[in-house]
C-alpha cells in the first residue's frame, strides 16, 4: 500500500495552519486574498455612490418646489442693463482740453510776439501777449517798464517777421501798457476765469529769442499772492503774485500759465538779485489786467470812474494823532467834480469808501476800481479831527467825456477787479489833465500827489 506523503507521522511534517493563522501566503493564496479586498471595496462604493444620488435626487425636488412655490418659473422677464464705471472727467477750462506742458506751449506760442523797443541809446526786449483781435489788427499786453519812453516798438512775430506796434495806452499802478498792432490778427490767449491760490503749478512762457525756434519755458510755482513790487519808474504794485522760476529779464511780459493752459497772470514786474539782474517774476493776476487793458483799449484810461481829487498818505505820525490806521490826505478837489458835490475840501483825510476801509491814497483808487461812473459812494473822511461822511456820485473822466467816447458808460461790460491798483494817469491816446505819481504805505514821508 502506498502511504500518503503528507501523512503525520512521515519525517515530522504536518499539515500547514489556515491561511489567517499563518504570517506568510503561498503564491496560490495571494490571489485570492486581492481579489476579496476588491470585491469588498466595490460593494462599499456601490452603497456610497446609491445614497448620493438619492440625496442628489431628494435636494433637486425640494429646490424645484420652493422655486416654483416662489414664481420663479414665471414667464415674465426683467432684463437689467450693465453698469459701466468711469472715472470722473478732470475739470477744463473753457475751450482747453487736457494737455502736457509741451501741447500748452504749442497752442500758446502763436499768441507770442518778442517785444525790441528803443529809446534814445536804450534798448529792451521782452514779450507781449494777444489780448484781444479785431477786423484792424491786434491789441497785446505786455510791461510798461519794456516801452516806457519808447521812440520806436517792433514785433517779432512768427517766421522772424518784424512790425511796427503803436502804444494805445499804459497804467503806472499796475505796470501794464497796451500795444496795437494793425494788420495782423493773432489769436488771444485764454484767461483763467479762477482766483489763482499760493502752491499752485504753473510754467512761465516767453517769447524766444531771436535764435530760437519756439517758445521760452521755465517751471514755476506760485509762491505767494498779494505782493508789492517797485518798477523801474519807482511806483510800487500791489497784488501780485510771485513764482520761484528763475528766467531771464527777456520773460518780462511773458506768460504765467496753469495747467489748463489758461493764463493766471502775465509777468509785469521783475526783481534783482543780489548781483542787480532781474531774474524774479512777479505777475499781476488775469482778472485785474483784464479789466485794466479793457479800459485802456476802450478809452484811452486804466479806470472808468472819476471822483476828482489829488492826494497822498497819510504820514504814520499824523495817523496816530487822529487815532486812526492811516488814510488819503485830499490835496486838491476838482471844480464841479464829483468829490466837490459831495462837499469834501482839500486838507479832508479819506478813512473809507462804502464799508471799506481807505489806507492809504493808493487804496482808494484800488476800490474806485471796482466801482462804476453810474455809482454812488459813501465817503467817510476826517476833518478838523471830527469824522464826517457825505455821499459822492461818481461819473466818467471829463477827458473821456469830452472826447465823446462812451465805453465808460454803465453799458460797459467789463467790471474793474478788486485790489487793482491805478488812476487815471499814464495814457498815450488821451492822457490825464493832472498825471502824478502815487505813493503808498511803504514811503509815507513821500509829498507826491496821485489824481483821482
Amino acid at each position: 500500500m502506498v502511504e500518503d506523503a503528507f501523512d503525520d507521522d512521515d519525517a515530522g511534517f504536518g499539515r500547514p495552519l489556515p491561511p489567517d493563522d499563518r504570517i506568510w501566503r503561498h503564491p496560490s493564496e495571494v490571489g485570492g486574498i486581492v481579489h476579496a479586498a476588491r470585491r469588498r471595496r466595490e460593494v462599499s462604493n456601490g452603497k456610497l455612490i446609491g445614497f448620493a444620488m438619492a440625496a442628489g435626487l431628494l435636494g433637486s425636488v425640494i429646490t424645484v418646489g420652493a422655486l416654483t412655490a416662489g414664481g420663479a418659473f414665471e414667464r415674465s422677464v426683467v432684463q437689467q442693463a450693465p453698469v459701466v464705471v468711469t472715472a470722473p472727467a478732470a475739470p477744463i477750462a473753457a475751450g482747453i482740453e487736457p494737455a502736457g506742458w509741451p501741447e500748452i506751449v504749442r497752442r500758446l506760442d502763436p499768441s507770442l510776439a518778442r517785444v525790441e523797443a528803443t529809446g534814445g541809446t536804450e534798448s529792451r526786449t521782452g514779450t507781449a501777449i494777444a489780448f484781444s483781435s479785431t477786423a484792424e489788427g491786434t491789441y497785446l499786453v505786455t510791461s510798461r517798464d519794456l516801452v516806457l519812453d519808447a521812440d520806436k516798438i517792433t514785433l517779432v512775430l512768427t517766421g522772424e517777421r518784424r512790425k511796427r506796434a503803436e502804444l494805445i495806452g499804459s497804467d503806472r499802478y499796475t505796470n501794464l501798457a497796451v500795444l496795437h498792432l494793425v494788420g495782423e490778427r493773432l489769436d488771444p490767449a485764454p484767461f483763467s476765469p479762477s482766483p489763482i491760490e499760493a502752491g499752485s503749478d504753473a510754467i512761465v512762457v516767453s517769447a524766444g529769442g531771436s535764435a530760437a525756434r519756439s517758445a521760452a519755458v521755465a517751471k514755476a510755482l506760485v509762491g505767494s499772492v498779494d505782493n508789492t513790487v517797485r518798477t523801474r519808474s519807482g511806483i510800487e504794485v500791489q497784488n501780485l503774485l510771485r513764482t520761484d522760476a528763475n528766467i531771464t529779464p527777456d520773460a518780462k511780459g511773458g506768460a504765467l500759465v496753469d495747467a489748463s493752459g489758461s493764463l493766471i497772470g502775465v509777468i509785469l514786474v521783475m526783481a534783482t538779485d543780489e548781483t542787480g539782474v532781474e531774474r524774479f517774476g512777479y505777475a499781476l493776476p488775469s482778472r485785474a489786467l483784464q479789466s485794466t487793458a479793457d479800459s485802456l483799449i476802450r478809452t484811452g484810461f486804466p479806470t472808468r470812474v472819476w471822483l476828482g481829487i489829488s492826494g497822498s498818505d497819510l504820514p504814520a505820525a499824523n495817523a496816530a494823532e487822529l487815532a486812526i490806521a492811516g488814510g488819503a490826505v485830499l490835496d486838491n478837489v476838482a471844480v464841479d467834480s464829483p468829490a466837490a458835490q459831495c462837499g469834501l475840501r482839500s486838507g479832508d483825510v479819506v478813512t473809507k469808501l462804502n464799508v471799506t476801509p481807505v489806507e492809504s491814497m493808493t487804496r482808494l483808487v484800488m476800490i474806485l476800481r471796482e466801482l462804476r461812473p453810474t455809482d454812488t459812494v459813501a465817503v467817510e473822511y476826517v476833518r478838523a479831527g471830527a469824522q464826517q461822511r457825505c455821499f459822492a456820485a461818481l461819473s466818467q473822466p471829463p477827458e473821456a467825456a469830452a472826447s465823446g467816447n462812451p465805453a465808460l458808460s454803465n453799458t460797459s461790460t467789463t467790471t474793474p477787479t478788486a485790489g487793482v491798483p491805478g488812476g487815471t494817469a499814464g495814457s498815450v491816446r488821451a492822457p490825464a489833465t493832472t498825471p502824478a505819481p502815487t505813493t503808498t504805505a511803504a514811503s509815507p514821508t513821500s509829498t507826491a500827489a496821485q489824481s483821482s
